[in-house]
């Protein structure tokens, strides 16, 4: 979740209701520990990749939910980490 908010902070995913609405959702840097990058069925975590898009995506659902496809030069700078 954390890689997919880092790369996807602008998606607009509900009706502006006030101003604080148009605020920049975007964080200054994101620490991601095992983190889910992807949704390619041929790396990603079959369990994660069920939870967040399904057992039928898209092509379409699957590139939008796969944070390492997201990657902007807007995105915040991040640090990975896993045991």
């Amino acid at each position: 979740m954390a890689a997919s908010l880092a790369t996807r902070y602008n998606a607009s995913v509900y009706t502006a209701i006030d101003a604080i609405d148009q605020q920049s959702a975007r964080p200054d840097f994101a620490i991601l520990a095992y983190p889910v990058i992807s949704m390619d069925p041929a790396i990603a975590h079959r369990g994660s990749r069920k939870a967040l898009i399904g057992d039928t995506p898209t092509a379409e659902q699957q590139r939008r939910y796969s944070p390492e496809q997201n990657v902007t030069p807007e995105t915040p700078p991040r640090k990975y980490g896993s045991a």
